[in-house]
């Protein structure tokens, strides 16, 4: 658990308080003789920890690095997913959830040179001919 608080930059008093575990039994469990019960594992889920991390020392540590989504800016994946939807809307067809997402984020990576009117236009003609 010191590896855990020092990546995530919090002093132990942060973390007792942000996991919702007292200090004193943070302490035990960073010096081994005690395990975290369920309450703690999602106090230190809400600090962005991973839990199978935690639990069995494997994967990465933190929350963030399991999700490469979370890097994505938010207006655009915002954006990308209406410009799928409209485009499925406007063809009247509808398309399985994986392949859905997989256009999402090819439209997504499609917005990173802009998002001016132009650009949507171009980009809502190719998700129509691939819906």
């Amino acid at each position: 658990m010191k590896v855990a608080r020092g990546a995530l930059g919090l002093s132990q008093t942060e973390a007792a308080s942000g996991s919702s575990v007292p200090v004193g039994t943070l302490r035990k469990y960073e010096q081994g003789p005690s395990l975290p019960g369920a309450e703690a594992i999602a106090g230190f889920i809400r600090l962005g920890i991973n839990s199978n991390w935690l639990l069995t020392g494997e994967g990465p540590m933190l929350l963030a690095d399991l999700n490469p989504a979370g890097n994505l800016e938010p207006e655009r994946l915002r954006l990308s997913i209406e410009t799928v939807e409209e485009g499925l809307r406007q063809t009247k067809r509808t398309m399985e959830p994986a392949k859905r997402a997989e256009l999402v984020l090819a439209v997504y990576d499609l917005y990173a040179d802009g998002v001016g009117a132009q650009a949507r236009e171009r980009i809502l003609r190719l998700v129509k001919s691939a819906a």
